[in-house]
């Protein structure tokens, strides 16, 4: 006899689930769904006892819940954002469901979406004219050494850093004779008769820490560390999960930080550097 997965009752021979359960389950997490959903739009204002009881009673682990709610905190944050920036009212009411449903931060920062509405204020912010401040609480000791007057906006951690690399090869043919001039050695007469093609590749260089200050952006790792001056970037190009650097200099060479919020990076260095 084989248990149900939702009620843990005898569910028959060759069977793993009760269909009303089953049933019971998909309604309880759609109506969690509507309900706080409920709070963004002021249809219905639920408290969380009544959110409990529904996933009690639909067989929803409390892990699920907090998952529902802490993904109808995400998407209504990107709903905000559709247009590209966070007004005060909407990080208002974001932080008003956090604190009616008693969400952390540790909660909501498994998906980073903590992290993207603070960023989005930054952004808002600066936009404003507002001056840039530090929003993060930092445990330990940083490997950055900043400059007076300079403050740390945002951090990412576990960033890979690539660069582009240029390799030159040569393609062609030669003619001529060969003269044998000693054992295993020979001298050819023509001379080569080629091209150079150039390949350009990016390759990894290290992993480490990317800081954003109102001045800089740093990067620091156990084999390279630098910062560029925003004034100095000439190219910015960003990514989904990334953001490349082209820094003023002959010899520089296109950067790539990957792991990092390309949107927020990207809005962040153009706007500060104008």
């Amino acid at each position: 006899m084989g248990k149900c997965l939702y009620c843990q009752k005898s569910a028959g021979i060759f069977k793993k689930l009760h269909k009303e359960c089953e049933e019971k389950y998909l309604n309880g997490r759609e109506l969690i769904k509507i309900k706080s959903n409920s709070f963004f739009d002021k249809s219905e204002v639920v408290e969380i006892v009544e959110l409990e009881n529904i996933a009690d009673n639909s067989f929803i682990p409390y892990n699920e819940f907090e998952e529902i709610m802490e993904n109808t905190f995400t998407d209504n944050l990107l709903n905000f954002l559709d247009d590209g920036t966070l007004d005060d009212k909407e990080e208002d009411v974001l932080g008003e469901y956090m604190e009616h449903f008693k969400l952390t931060q540790e909660q909501l920062n498994k998906n980073d979406s903590l992290g993207k509405m603070v960023r989005a204020s930054i952004l808002r912010k600066l936009l404003n004219g507002e001056p840039s401040s530090n929003r993060l609480n930092i445990d330990g000791n940083l490997p950055f050494k900043f400059q007076k007057s300079e403050e740390l906006i945002w951090l990412f951690q576990n960033v890979e850093l690539y660069e582009q690399r240029i390799k030159t090869t040569y393609e062609g043919s030669s003619n001529g004779i060969s003269l044998r001039i000693a054992k295993g050695v020979y001298y050819r007469t023509s001379s080569f008769r080629g091209h150079p093609v150039k390949t350009t590749n990016i390759v990894p260089i290290a992993s480490g820490m990317v800081a954003l200050t109102n001045k800089h952006i740093y990067f620091s790792s156990g084999i390279k560390n630098f910062r560029i001056n925003y004034v100095k970037i000439i190219t910015l190009e960003p990514y989904s999960d990334g953001i490349g650097i082209t820094k003023d200099g002959v010899t520089a060479k296109p950067q790539v930080f990957k792991n990092v919020d390309g949107w927020f990076c990207y809005n962040f260095i153009k706007n500060i550097s104008e």
